[in-house]
């Protein structure tokens, strides 16, 4: 990537699914060991981030490098996107000269080929799986009922936390101010949002009366949804400007 008239540059990568929603592949951290262009590079909620802007080269360049795994298939021959945002800096301390640019890198994933399923025979004796259905089930009973109740609340906070710390952070950024966000979504034990649902969940799981659907990794990927979720707004949200948040 060339970096034009900045002196450092920054990135951002989101892998999307054209079609709305997660992405099919998965991103992650190469070998900096191997490879000084993997280095300064974390992932947070799914997203490939500096936490280092790195310096052009004297060739005017400047070179991150991480990984994107594609799935083995996916269905209907879909795509991923990647949405790349590259933050050009000066270094002026001020913003006069910064840029930001946006590239949709757009991957073709492998077809998956439909198998065939056997129909299997349902005798007097058998117990039918219940079908899902879009809108889930009638509770089963008071127990499940409650659960539900107190997992949606504590999700509901979750994502209000998570909003709260992306306005703190545009705050602190428009009064030239610093501010984690990092620690205050995820970073800080006890504290944090994520720290703060997780403890609701360990305390609701205690209490043996979440179904068997709601169990602790259903309950984080419910988590991690309203987390990825809040993160895909954040740019449709704050689109105004011309400077990146950090």
């Amino acid at each position: 990537m060339n970096v034009g008239i900045g002196a450092a540059a920054g990135i951002n990568v989101t892998a999307w699914s054209p079609a709305g929603g997660a992405a099919f592949g998965t991103l992650s951290l190469c070998n900096s060991g191997t490879d000084a262009n993997c280095g300064s590079l974390q992932v947070v909620s799914s997203q490939i981030t500096h936490t280092v802007r790195h310096f052009k080269n004297p060739s005017n360049d400047v070179t991150f490098a991480f990984n994107y795994t594609a799935p083995l298939s996916a269905p209907n021959c879909a795509q991923d996107k990647l949405e790349i945002w590259i933050n050009n800096i000066n270094n002026n301390g001020t913003a006069t000269g910064d840029q930001a640019a946006r590239f949709d890198h757009f991957i073709a994933l492998p077809c998956a080929t439909p198998t065939p399923v056997d129909t299997p025979t349902v005798t007097p004796a058998d117990t039918p799986t219940a079908t899902p259905t879009p809108n889930g089930f009638v509770p089963p009973d008071k127990n499940t009922l409650t659960c539900q109740k107190k997992l949606t609340k504590a999700l509901g906070k979750l994502g209000a936390c998570l909003r709260a710390c992306h306005v703190k952070a545009a705050t602190a950024a428009l009064q030239g101010k610093s501010f984690d966000e990092v620690a205050c979504a995820t970073g800080t034990p006890e504290k944090s949002c994520r720290a703060k649902f997780d403890l609701a969940s360990q305390k609701l799981l205690a209490k043996g009366i979440c179904p068997a659907c709601l169990d602790d990794a259903h309950q984080a990927a419910l988590a991690d949804r309203v987390t990825a979720e809040v993160e895909s707004e954040t740019a449709d949200v704050y689109c105004a400007g011309s400077v990146p948040l950090p």
